[in-house]
């Protein structure tokens, strides 16, 4: 599980992979991600632009916000005609 500081502003890395292979880069998808406690699913932050590099997203998280607990990220991309919801991907604010 990673790991963030309380108080810091760092990037949780999200490889993404396309089952279908009809994706090589995340270009024209415009990822965003949301998280949420794992107690009881409270969002804490709601569609937040991610940023990419090929098929690996970036979300930036500022921990100044959230409190020392574990979270639940979740990345959503516009695919048409879909929109994919992926996660959770587990992060702890220590």
């Amino acid at each position: 599980m990673i790991q963030l500081a309380k108080g810091t502003v760092e990037h949780i890395p999200v490889n993404i992979a396309d089952r279908l292979g009809n994706l090589t880069d995340l270009t024209g998808t415009n990822p965003t991600f949301d998280v949420k406690t794992t107690k009881d699913g409270t969002p804490k932050i709601v569609n937040r632009a991610a940023t990419f590099l090929g098929m690996t997203a970036f979300c930036l998280v500022d921990t100044s916000i959230l409190a020392k607990d574990r979270y639940q990220l979740f990345i959503k991309m516009a695919v048409p005609p879909e929109t994919p919801y992926l996660g959770p991907f587990d992060f702890e604010v220590i």
